[in-house]
């Protein structure tokens, strides 16, 4: 089993699937790669009410085509003062309720405050779940010193699936399996916008099996997923 914390799966809303049809497309085959669940992601310039509007619209689809699978609150957050301010002040768009949110980096340029920001953050109890750090150029630079960064303020590392096969780039790439081979990530996820992204996502299970192992595989794709849904800090 796995749950995939960070994926577009909303039609019409950012650069995900188009229609509802795709969205219950990507759910499918996402489910015959052994995923029961997912938590739709979209970015965080888009109308927080037609989100949930949209998020419930999904899971009464997916009712009335009898299929199971479970679906939570998200949205993929870009790093700005503004989203600091709003997390400060208890506006924050979390994952599944929880202290828990999902972030990304500006992917040119260094980012000599992250620790400052991460900490600040922290001291309000709130924990960034830092979605594809191999993409970023700060991470790219230094990833271990940058990855060190984020665990040291509570924070945890998301791999997305895709740079583990090129999808992103032999920078991304190369930085994704450098991490992972440090163990430095904390959970993976697929950040699927559209069905034709399964194609490679099933390859890239299979990487991450090849490269860690069922067992460190299975941690970071299910069971501390499953744990940050609940609210509970990663083992």
């Amino acid at each position: 089993m796995a749950l995939d914390l960070h994926a577009h799966l909303l039609w019409n809303i950012d650069d995900g699937p188009a229609s509802e049809s795709e969205s219950i497309e990507m759910i499918r085959r996402l489910m015959a790669l052994g995923f029961t669940g997912a938590a739709p992601s979209p970015h965080g310039d888009s109308d927080p009410t037609l989100a949930r509007a949209r998020l419930d619209e999904l899971r009464a689809a997916l009712q009335r085509a009898d299929i199971d699978f479970e679906l939570f609150d998200n949205t993929e957050n870009a790093l700005t003062p503004e989203l600091v301010a709003d997390l400060c002040a208890g506006r924050g768009r979390m994952l599944a309720k929880t202290r828990f949110f999902l972030v990304e980096l500006p992917f040119h340029g260094p980012l000599p405050a992250l620790g400052n920001i991460l900490e600040r953050l922290s001291q309000k109890g709130l924990n960034a779940i830092v979605a594809h750090p191999e993409r970023s150029a700060h991470f790219a630079a230094s990833p271990f010193a940058a990855a060190s960064v984020v665990h040291r303020f509570g924070g945890l590392l998301q791999l997305d699936l895709g740079s583990l096969v090129g999808v992103y780039g032999t920078t991304a790439e190369r930085t994704a399996r450098a991490l992972l081979k440090g163990g430095h990530y904390d959970l993976a996820a697929s950040d699927l916008h559209r069905p034709s992204d399964c194609r490679w996502l099933a390859h890239a299970l299979d990487e991450l099996d090849a490269l860690v192992g069922p067992a460190t595989a299975r941690r970071l794709i299910d069971f501390t997923p499953r744990r940050i849904v609940r609210g509970d800090p990663p083992v």
